[in-house]
Protein backbone atom coordinates (compact mmCIF):
# COMPACT_ATOMS: atom_id res chain seq x y z
CA UNK A 1 0.00 0.00 0.00
CA UNK A 2 2.87 2.36 0.79
CA UNK A 3 4.40 1.83 -2.65
CA UNK A 4 1.07 2.45 -4.41
CA UNK A 5 0.52 5.55 -2.28
CA UNK A 6 4.01 6.87 -3.08
CA UNK A 7 3.51 6.25 -6.80
CA UNK A 8 0.17 8.11 -6.77
CA UNK A 9 1.65 10.98 -4.75
CA UNK A 10 4.59 11.47 -7.14
CA UNK A 11 2.33 11.07 -10.20
CA UNK A 12 0.03 13.81 -8.90
CA UNK A 13 3.03 16.10 -8.28
CA UNK A 14 4.55 15.41 -11.71
CA UNK A 15 1.24 15.99 -13.52
CA UNK A 16 0.48 19.22 -11.64
CA UNK A 17 4.02 20.49 -12.31
CA UNK A 18 3.67 19.79 -16.04
CA UNK A 19 0.28 21.49 -16.10
CA UNK A 20 1.61 24.57 -14.29
CA UNK A 21 4.67 24.78 -16.53
CA UNK A 22 2.43 24.64 -19.59
CA UNK A 23 0.70 27.81 -18.36
CA UNK A 24 4.04 29.64 -18.13
CA UNK A 25 5.05 28.66 -21.66
CA UNK A 26 3.09 31.54 -23.15
CA UNK A 27 5.57 33.94 -21.51
CA UNK A 28 8.41 31.74 -22.78
CA UNK A 29 7.20 32.19 -26.36
CA UNK A 30 6.11 35.85 -26.14
CA UNK A 31 9.45 36.88 -24.57
CA UNK A 32 11.24 35.32 -27.55
CA UNK A 33 13.14 32.73 -25.51
CA UNK A 34 11.53 29.96 -27.56
CA UNK A 35 12.76 31.56 -30.81
CA UNK A 36 16.30 31.92 -29.42
CA UNK A 37 16.31 28.29 -28.28
CA UNK A 38 14.94 27.12 -31.65
CA UNK A 39 17.57 29.18 -33.49
CA UNK A 40 20.38 27.61 -31.48
CA UNK A 41 19.02 24.13 -32.08
CA UNK A 42 18.53 24.74 -35.82
CA UNK A 43 22.02 26.19 -36.24
CA UNK A 44 23.57 23.34 -34.31
CA UNK A 45 21.62 20.57 -36.01
CA UNK A 46 22.95 21.28 -39.52
CA UNK A 47 26.56 21.17 -38.33
CA UNK A 48 25.81 18.11 -36.19
CA UNK A 49 24.35 16.24 -39.18
CA UNK A 50 27.41 17.07 -41.29
CA UNK A 51 29.73 16.01 -38.45
CA UNK A 52 27.91 12.67 -38.10
CA UNK A 53 28.10 12.15 -41.86
CA UNK A 54 31.83 12.89 -41.80
CA UNK A 55 32.36 10.41 -38.96
CA UNK A 56 30.50 7.71 -40.93
CA UNK A 57 32.70 8.44 -43.97
CA UNK A 58 35.88 8.17 -41.88
CA UNK A 59 34.72 4.87 -40.33
CA UNK A 60 33.84 3.45 -43.78
CA UNK A 61 37.20 4.60 -45.13
CA UNK A 62 39.03 2.99 -42.19
CA UNK A 63 37.09 -0.30 -42.50
CA UNK A 64 37.87 -0.50 -46.22
CA UNK A 65 41.54 0.24 -45.53
CA UNK A 66 41.66 -2.35 -42.74
CA UNK A 67 40.08 -5.06 -44.89
CA UNK A 68 42.70 -4.48 -47.58
CA UNK A 69 40.11 -3.68 -50.25
CA UNK A 70 41.33 -0.24 -51.31
CA UNK A 71 39.79 -0.33 -54.77
CA UNK A 72 36.60 1.49 -53.74
CA UNK A 73 38.09 3.76 -51.09
CA UNK A 74 37.03 7.36 -51.24
CA UNK A 75 36.34 10.03 -48.65
CA UNK A 76 33.26 12.13 -49.35
CA UNK A 77 33.26 14.12 -46.08
CA UNK A 78 34.34 17.63 -45.19
CA UNK A 79 37.99 18.36 -45.97
CA UNK A 80 38.31 22.06 -45.09
CA UNK A 81 39.77 22.32 -41.54
CA UNK A 82 37.70 25.44 -40.80
CA UNK A 83 34.48 23.65 -41.74
CA UNK A 84 35.49 20.62 -39.66
CA UNK A 85 36.04 22.89 -36.64
CA UNK A 86 32.69 24.59 -37.26
CA UNK A 87 30.94 21.21 -37.35
CA UNK A 88 32.64 20.14 -34.11
CA UNK A 89 31.61 23.47 -32.58
CA UNK A 90 28.02 22.87 -33.72
CA UNK A 91 27.98 19.50 -31.95
CA UNK A 92 29.32 21.09 -28.76
CA UNK A 93 26.87 24.02 -28.89
CA UNK A 94 23.94 21.73 -29.68
CA UNK A 95 24.72 19.34 -26.82
CA UNK A 96 25.62 22.21 -24.49
CA UNK A 97 22.35 24.04 -25.12
CA UNK A 98 20.39 20.83 -24.55
CA UNK A 99 22.24 20.19 -21.28
CA UNK A 100 21.78 23.80 -20.15
CA UNK A 101 18.08 23.59 -20.98
CA UNK A 102 17.77 20.35 -18.95
CA UNK A 103 19.62 21.84 -15.95
CA UNK A 104 17.45 24.95 -16.06
CA UNK A 105 14.38 22.71 -16.24
CA UNK A 106 15.59 20.70 -13.22
CA UNK A 107 16.07 23.91 -11.21
CA UNK A 108 12.46 24.89 -11.90
CA UNK A 109 10.68 21.52 -11.90
CA UNK A 110 12.15 19.90 -8.78
CA UNK A 111 10.95 22.57 -6.31
CA UNK A 112 7.55 22.59 -8.04
CA UNK A 113 7.28 18.82 -7.66
CA UNK A 114 8.25 19.21 -4.01
CA UNK A 115 5.55 21.83 -3.48
CA UNK A 116 2.90 19.52 -4.93
CA UNK A 117 4.11 16.62 -2.78
CA UNK A 118 3.88 19.00 0.16
CA UNK A 119 4.26 18.39 3.86
CA UNK A 120 2.52 15.56 5.63
CA UNK A 121 0.20 15.86 8.64
CA UNK A 122 3.18 15.62 11.01
CA UNK A 123 4.77 18.69 9.41
CA UNK A 124 7.53 16.83 7.56
CA UNK A 125 8.78 18.58 4.41
CA UNK A 126 8.34 16.99 0.97
CA UNK A 127 11.91 15.69 1.15
CA UNK A 128 11.38 14.17 4.60
CA UNK A 129 8.01 12.81 3.51
CA UNK A 130 9.53 10.97 0.56
CA UNK A 131 12.36 9.69 2.74
CA UNK A 132 9.82 8.33 5.24
CA UNK A 133 8.04 6.65 2.32
CA UNK A 134 11.41 4.97 1.62
CA UNK A 135 12.23 6.83 -1.62
CA UNK A 136 16.02 6.58 -1.86
CA UNK A 137 17.44 10.10 -1.60
CA UNK A 138 14.09 11.74 -0.86
CA UNK A 139 13.23 14.58 -3.24
CA UNK A 140 16.80 14.68 -4.57
CA UNK A 141 16.50 10.97 -5.35
CA UNK A 142 13.96 11.71 -8.07
CA UNK A 143 15.87 11.63 -11.36
CA UNK A 144 14.50 14.08 -13.94
CA UNK A 145 17.28 13.56 -16.52
CA UNK A 146 14.91 11.75 -18.91
CA UNK A 147 12.67 14.81 -19.08
CA UNK A 148 12.59 17.25 -21.96
CA UNK A 149 11.55 20.86 -21.99
CA UNK A 150 10.60 22.32 -25.39
CA UNK A 151 12.94 20.08 -27.36
CA UNK A 152 10.38 20.14 -30.16
CA UNK A 153 9.34 23.72 -29.44
CA UNK A 154 6.06 23.00 -27.62
CA UNK A 155 6.14 19.88 -25.46
CA UNK A 156 6.92 19.49 -21.79
CA UNK A 157 7.71 15.88 -20.97
CA UNK A 158 8.44 15.22 -17.31
CA UNK A 159 9.89 11.79 -16.57
CA UNK A 160 10.53 11.16 -12.88
CA UNK A 161 12.47 8.00 -11.99
CA UNK A 162 13.14 6.91 -8.43
CA UNK A 163 13.83 3.86 -6.29
CA UNK A 164 11.85 2.64 -3.28
CA UNK A 165 13.23 0.32 -0.63
CA UNK A 166 10.27 -1.93 0.29
CA UNK A 167 11.56 -2.44 3.89
CA UNK A 168 10.42 -5.95 4.52
CA UNK A 169 11.67 -7.72 7.65
CA UNK A 170 13.39 -10.24 5.40
CA UNK A 171 15.35 -9.16 2.36
CA UNK A 172 13.13 -11.10 -0.05
CA UNK A 173 11.99 -8.18 -2.20
CA UNK A 174 14.67 -6.03 -3.83
CA UNK A 175 14.45 -2.29 -4.29
CA UNK A 176 11.73 -1.24 -6.71
CA UNK A 177 12.42 1.22 -9.53
CA UNK A 178 9.42 3.36 -10.50
CA UNK A 179 8.77 5.97 -13.16
CA UNK A 180 6.08 8.63 -13.37
CA UNK A 181 5.48 10.65 -16.51
CA UNK A 182 3.44 13.64 -17.61
CA UNK A 183 3.42 14.99 -21.16
CA UNK A 184 1.73 18.29 -22.02
CA UNK A 185 1.79 20.74 -24.88
CA UNK A 186 2.58 24.28 -23.82
CA UNK A 187 0.55 27.33 -24.75
CA UNK A 188 2.46 29.13 -27.46
CA UNK A 189 -0.13 31.74 -28.38
CA UNK A 190 -0.24 30.50 -31.97
CA UNK A 191 -3.23 29.03 -33.67
CA UNK A 192 -2.96 25.25 -34.00
CA UNK A 193 -5.11 25.32 -37.12
CA UNK A 194 -2.66 27.44 -39.15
Amino acid sequence: MRIVYTYALVQHAVYQTAKELSMYTYVYHVAGIGDINAGIQDAGSAGTEQFNSDVESVVSFYEAFQSGDISGMSYDGTTDPVDILKNIGSVIVNEGSRELNNQFFDLIARPMIGSYIGADSAGNSADERLSLLRVNGGLKGIDLSGSSFFEDGNAIDIVACYTIDPLFPLDIVPEINLMNRAYVIGMSGSNIFD
